[in-house]
C-alpha cells in the first residue's frame, strides 16, 4: 500500500513538473461546426421553416434512422455500424416533439449524397429533399419545396392544447399566459 501511494505521488509530481494538466491532454477547440456557406444556408433554412420546425445541422444518421427492432443482435449491430459514422448536413424536426420531419440533402453535382443513407431514410419513412445551396434558392423557394413536409406545432395530437382539441373558439390573447403552447397562430 505504501509503494502504491509513493508511486502515485511521484506520478503527480512528474506531471505537474512537466506542465501537463491532470485532465485529458492533447485536445484543442475544433472551430465552427459549419463553414461560411453552410451557415448562410442554415439561416435560409431556419427562415423558410419558421416556427413549423427546428433546423439541426450535422446530425448523426443514427439519431434519425435506426435498424428495425427484432433483428438478430449481430445483424442489428452490423446495420447500426453502417450508420454510426455517417451524418446528415441538415435535419428539420417537428417543433413540438422533436421528431425528424425531413432530411435535407445538400449534395452537389460531384457528390449526390450518400445512396445508403437515402435508402435507409426511405425504408424508415423519413423523406429526403435535395436542396443545393449553390443553386441560389430564395427563402420563399426553399419554403415552397419544404411545405409538404412541415407541420406546425398543433398537427401532432400530443401537442394540441385542450381548448384547441375541443374546437372552442376563444380569444387567444386571454389565454396566452395560461396555455403552455401560447396563442394559436395560423
Amino acid at each position: 500500500m505504501f509503494l502504491f501511494a509513493l508511486w502515485l505521488l511521484v506520478r503527480l509530481w512528474r506531471r505537474r513538473r512537466s506542465g501537463q494538466p491532470d485532465s485529458a491532454p492533447g485536445y484543442e477547440r475544433a472551430g465552427a461546426l459549419l463553414g461560411e456557406n453552410d451557415r448562410a444556408f442554415y439561416r435560409q433554412l431556419a427562415e423558410a421553416v419558421g416556427s413549423r420546425g427546428q433546423v439541426f445541422a450535422r446530425v448523426q444518421a443514427a439519431s434519425v434512422v435506426l435498424p428495425r427492432k427484432g433483428m438478430p443482435r449481430r445483424q442489428w449491430q452490423q446495420a447500426f455500424g453502417r450508420l454510426a459514422m455517417r451524418r446528415f448536413e441538415f435535419v428539420i424536426c417537428h417543433a413540438g416533439n422533436g421528431e425528424p420531419q425531413v432530411v435535407i440533402d445538400t449534395g452537389n453535382e460531384a457528390r449526390r449524397g450518400d445512396p445508403f443513407l437515402k435508402d435507409a431514410c426511405q425504408a424508415a419513412g423519413v423523406p429526403v429533399v435535395r436542396l443545393d445551396p449553390d443553386e441560389g434558392l430564395s427563402v420563399a423557394a426553399i419554403g415552397k419545396k419544404l411545405e409538404p413536409f412541415l407541420y406546425d406545432r398543433y398537427d401532432s395530437i400530443e401537442n394540441i392544447s385542450p381548448r384547441r382539441a375541443l374546437h372552442v373558439p376563444v380569444d387567444d390573447t386571454a389565454f396566452a399566459d395560461s396555455d403552455p403552447l401560447g396563442p394559436i397562430t395560423r
